[in-house]
């Protein structure tokens, strides 16, 4: 694996000049998310009761209402997410080898994990472990080759990883966690994971929490698989709890409500002194129309 940084390395390309961009448009919508029979959108939680695999198998199995969720011809795509220490910052390599597990047993054939760490992260020894003991293989995005994704908006266009914004399915595996300026960052902010060096600064802007919604229009994710063993309830500290939960949906708004639930269940010191639905991710996302847009549209199915 290649050391040093993608930001450093990308936006040094962008300024010398060497790498031109193919401008594409939106992303088209991926297959609705699974349902139930009353056209609810499903989100499947679970506790993992001494058997991590068997708990992310069972959140996927229970997605699969209307028949399997993959099939031989299918190549997941699975974004990690990569912070500046263990889980629940970063995903846990137990979990992104489960999941790996999970979406083999659903039904998929070949399995790829996309690097894309930026300078803050060290070398990925437990990423690189995992894909090899499970047989899939890692992806480096870090230096592209990019598209540039018209998405309007705040945002205009911005330059994603073309094999991100050519899979059709797109896992994110975000997590649990508070953030002082966007109030949360879990399933619809995990997109700026793959956001080129050079687009960064766009996100410092006012309205971030809106923008980061926006990334989604360039990247579309099939599904999002969350570890919510551990949660980050508080910055400062930092403090964290354990909801002790597996959840699952291939809806990102409606996962996100779910967890920030899970999430404004613990007395601590942050942001979230909103109304689950009326988050500006939230709401910025329905107008968007990425998701479920009110408490009906949803069905939380135990496992």
């Amino acid at each position: 694996m290649a050391s040093g940084s993608r930001d450093w390395r990308a936006l040094l390309g962008w300024l010398g000049g060497r790498q031109t961009f193919e401008d594409v448009p939106p992303k088209p919508t991926v297959s609705p998310a699974p349902r139930d029979a009353l056209g609810r959108v499903l989100v499947a939680r679970t506790r993992p009761r001494g058997d991590l695999h068997a708990a992310v198998g069972r959140v996927l199995d229970s997605l699969a209402w209307h028949g399997p969720l993959l099939s031989q011809d299918d190549t997941p795509l699975v974004l990690p997410r990569f912070g500046a220490g263990p889980s629940p910052l970063s995903t846990a390599p137990d979990f992104l080898e489960a999941t790996i597990a999970a979406l083999r047993g659903a039904g998929a054939g070949y399995i790829r994990v996309l690097d894309a760490r930026s300078s803050a992260q060290p070398e990925p020894r437990d990423l690189a472990e995992t894909c090899e003991r499970a047989g899939c293989e890692l992806v480096d995005v870090r230096e592209g080759p990019w598209v540039r994704v018209t998405v309007g908006g705040g945002l205009g266009r911005v330059l994603v990883p073309r094999v991100a914004y050519e899979a059709e399915k797109l896992v994110l595996l975000p997590s649990p966690l508070v953030n002082p300026v966007t109030r949360f960052a879990m399933a619809l902010a995990l997109g700026q994971e793959l956001l080129h060096a050079r687009d960064r600064g766009a996100l410092s802007r006012v309205r971030q929490e809106e923008l980061l919604v926006e990334l989604n229009i360039a990247l579309r994710p099939w599904l999002a698989l969350m570890d919510a063993r551990r949660a980050l309830v508080s910055d400062e500290g930092p403090v964290t709890r354990e909801p002790g939960y597996v959840l699952a949906s291939g809806d990102p708004v409606a996962l996100d409500v779910a967890a920030l639930r899970l999430l404004k269940g613990y007395p601590a010191k942050n942001r979230l002194d909103l109304p689950v639905w009326q988050f500006p991710q939230v709401t910025a996302a329905i107008r968007l129309g990425l998701g479920a847009t009110r408490e009906d549209d949803v069905y939380l199915l135990e496992r």
